[in-house]
């Protein structure tokens, strides 16, 4: 990954269906990421990748890098479409052995190859001696336990690949356990290879506490992203030592309705449900009441005269988002 992304930079993670496409072109916006990976390309022994696709997700990321991530277990099918997708002027190819969703992992793909290293190990090396391009891999630290973490390291190694990217949980952990930097900072002391750290950053602080602790290469986001679209560009100003700028309350109102009118042209079926889980994430760094009465809406109407009420009124407006988790009464 560090043949286009910069040391110390960040890129913006999968998330099904929301930092996708369209949220792509509302950060091209507010400030591009270092790098777009793209949803998941599940790949299976008779599945061929559609052209459209790729050049679907070129044209979303514009000029920031793009790595087309794929996920599988036939080590054919991966190297077919592996070769279909180096035809186009992505960053690389990351492949997905992380994912905790159990009907992925079930089927022995995603985070299912956590154990599974003997199939992990001829699938890396398929895909290795196939990509001429940049190849990473984004893992988590074990399947339900950490003892193989060094095993799948050294799996890593051997193949050669380019770059790796850590969510510090395990795969049972999914979203929800207690995140272990430390896994990331020994991989950084035991490889010769960049590595990415993901998981659980929100704020410019945690960015610099992982990278100091860590001295991993970069670090990978994907919900703080959601909640602050800003903090790409305000990351930069940090690193330039230039003044950080802080949007307000009225910024975030009208980043939803950005939010709300790029889905709606790239024909997202349920706007409300769309709007209502951007603010599942968004909510936390408003207060509890913003986002409890904001999932009480029933119509998109409703929602924006919510939205107002909770941003807008009463000088909310003025008011400085910092983009961190309000804890008493103060945005850290």
């Amino acid at each position: 990954m560090t043949h286009s992304f910069p040391q110390h930079g960040i890129a913006l993670a999968p998330m099904r269906h929301l930092t996708q496409g369209p949220f792509w072109q509302i950060l091209n916006q507010y400030g591009a990421p270092d790098a777009y990976v793209s949803e998941f390309v599940r790949v299976h022994k008779n599945f061929t990748l559609n052209p459209r696709q790729i050049e679907d997700n070129l044209a979303y990321a514009d000029k920031c890098p793009l790595w087309i991530q794929l996920m599988g277990n036939d080590p054919n099918a991966l190297l077919r479409n592996a070769e279909i997708v180096q035809k186009y002027p992505i960053a690389g190819i990351d492949f997905n052995v992380g994912c905790p969703v159990p009907k992925i992992y079930k089927k022995q793909t995603g985070g299912g190859l956590l154990r599974n290293l003997p199939l992990l190990k001829i699938l890396i090396g398929s895909l290795r001696a196939g990509c001429s391009k940049p190849l990473s891999v984004k893992m988590r630290i074990g399947f339900e336990h950490t003892e193989n973490f060094e095993k799948i390291l050294d799996i890593l190694c051997e193949a050669q690949v380019d770059c790796i990217t850590i969510h510090a949980r395990t795969v049972k952990d999914r979203y929800e356990g207690q995140i272990r930097y430390d896994f990331v900072r020994r991989a950084v002391e035991k490889l010769p290879i960049p590595i990415i750290a993901n998981g659980d950053m929100n704020t410019l602080d945690d960015i610099k506490h992982v990278l100091s602790f860590t001295r991993c290469w970069g670090t990978m986001l994907g919900r703080a992203a959601i909640r602050n679209p800003w903090i790409f560009s305000q990351w930069r100003s940090h690193s330039k030592g230039d003044p950080i700028d802080y949007p307000r309350y009225k910024h975030v109102f009208e980043y939803l309705q950005q939010v709300d009118k790029t889905f709606k042209l790239n024909r997202n079926a349920d706007p409300l449900g769309l709007l209502k889980n951007f603010c599942k994430y968004i909510g936390p760094a408003i207060d509890g009441d913003f986002l409890k009465q904001i999932l009480k809406s029933s119509t998109e109407f409703e929602f924006w005269i919510r939205c107002e009420q909770g941003l807008l009124k009463g000088g909310q407006g003025e008011k400085v988002f910092r983009g961190g988790v309000v804890r008493t009464g103060e945005i850290l």
